[in-house]
């Protein structure tokens, strides 16, 4: 069947991006303007190719999916990097700056679509530094903070 391809692009983009892009010359590619379903978008994919917000980083970790992370240089103080530099030096991410794009992103996803073992193991990795309790960890740290101040 060859690669399959499901790519978000925000709904800024699509209109001048699904002009461009022809469904009979890419049949395998979805355009999309936005995914409501994203536990069937990572459910279905193989690879994530992404930007490096951190909710993004947790979704990634929490499904346990490798990863391409391409942190905007556009955020504040490149928050972005350090989120990708995390999961990538955990090697559960590879980290790709985007001025290196043009030169690096072939062969990255080439390299990793082919390899079944390292993509595995990005995805094993990616779950190991899911943090599945943090909603219940705040809540109690919250909650102790609260009986403090109420007790003090």
């Amino acid at each position: 069947m060859g690669l399959q391809l499901i790519w978000q692009c925000g709904p800024g983009y699509y209109p001048e991006l699904s002009k461009r892009i022809s469904v009979a010359e890419y049949p395998n590619m979805r355009l999309m303007d936005y995914i409501n379903d994203m536990n069937s978008a990572y459910g279905t994919a193989d690879l994530v190719v992404s930007r490096a917000g951190a909710s993004t980083c947790s979704e990634i970790m929490a499904v346990g999916k490798a990863s391409v992370l391409i942190p905007s240089p556009n955020v504040a103080g490149d928050h972005q990097t350090k989120n990708a530099e995390a999961l990538a030096e955990h090697e559960a991410a590879v980290l790709l700056p985007e001025d290196e794009i043009e030169n690096r992103f072939l062969n990255i996803i080439n390299e990793l679509i082919n390899d079944d073992k390292k993509r595995n193991r990005m995805s094993e990795n990616a779950l190991k530094l899911a943090k599945s309790d943090a909603a219940e960890n705040i809540a109690e740290t919250i909650f102790k903070i609260a009986e403090e101040k109420r007790n003090a």
